[in-house]
């Protein structure tokens, strides 16, 4: 007997007792009423315009809550892109992204093109990719759909679409959060979030994060180091819900980029 066959031999062994160990392990969790089974988190998404449940939306999507981007540590297209198959966000700098969606580049930021990946903000259209790339905090969740979406999205969303939903205004009762970030760099980051309940049918709520670090790549000819941060995004909503038939949402958003640029070096003089 060769060594192939005893290799394969025994990979066939190790699967057929990984089979076996796994449909043990399922019928004992039926039989214990599934309390051994892991359980799937129900997430309500409006991907098609219409609350659904993500396993009911018949297009490949991918969903996750604020609360999970949190934990991760998500604040950026870039680091969202890590976590949604056959999705890619190259950050060149605030002002020139890249969006890529399986494997189709949408990178061009001319003011006559059409991109063909659509970013929305509850509704609003952040397509143009000078203003694209956006903060992401105090979100609910969001949504990434892959595939064309034209028909849901427009015709800015033909390999794709990203939608945004943002925590809005809660009448129920007064919340508060506050987060504070070092790091190399000088890298300094504030992110904070207020709701204030001002009747049973109104309310506000305001969130912000301002962000900043030192340049990491030196700057030969003089002046600020390239690759920097400043970023300071604000948020304010506002919701008046006078029965359970009426909800009306006021948000405003801004944002301020001041980066020192992104470094190139020349691929005919040395600098």
């Amino acid at each position: 007997m060769t060594f192939s066959s005893i290799r394969a031999i025994a990979l066939y062994t190790t699967c057929a007792s990984a089979l076996l160990c796994g449909s043990q392990a399922l019928a004992q969790g039926n039989a214990t009423g599934g309390s051994g089974a892991t359980a799937v988190e129900e997430l309500i998404v409006t991907a098609q315009k219409r609350e659904q449940r993500t396993l009911e939306v018949p297009i490949a999507l991918t969903a996750y809550t604020g609360d999970f981007l949190d934990d991760v540590g998500v604040q950026e297209f870039e680091e969202l892109s890590l976590l949604v198959p056959g999705f890619e966000v190259q950050n060149q700098s605030p002002n020139n992204p890249g969006f890529v969606m399986r494997g189709i580049t949408s990178d061009d930021g001319g003011a006559t093109i059409e991109p063909r990946v659509s970013v929305f903000q509850d509704g609003v259209s952040v397509s143009k990719s000078r203003g694209s790339y956006i903060e992401l905090f105090d979100n609910a969740r969001i949504e990434v759909a892959k595939g064309p979406q034209s028909t849901l999205f427009g015709r800015s969303a033909l390999i794709g679409a990203v939608n945004i939903v943002q925590n809005k205004a809660d009448p129920g009762g007064f919340a508060a959060s506050a987060k504070f970030e070092v790091g190399n760099f000088n890298y300094r980051g504030l992110e904070a979030m207020v709701n204030v309940p001002l009747s049973p049918t109104l309310a506000v709520r305001f969130a912000g994060r301002t962000k900043t670090r030192d340049g990491f790549v030196d700057n030969l000819l003089g002046g600020r180091d390239f690759n920097s941060t400043d970023t300071a995004a604000y948020r304010a909503v506002v919701k008046w819900r006078p029965n359970d038939r009426l909800d009306a949402d006021l948000i405003f958003n801004y944002e301020e980029n001041n980066p020192s640029g992104t470094s190139f070096k020349s691929l005919t003089y040395l600098p």
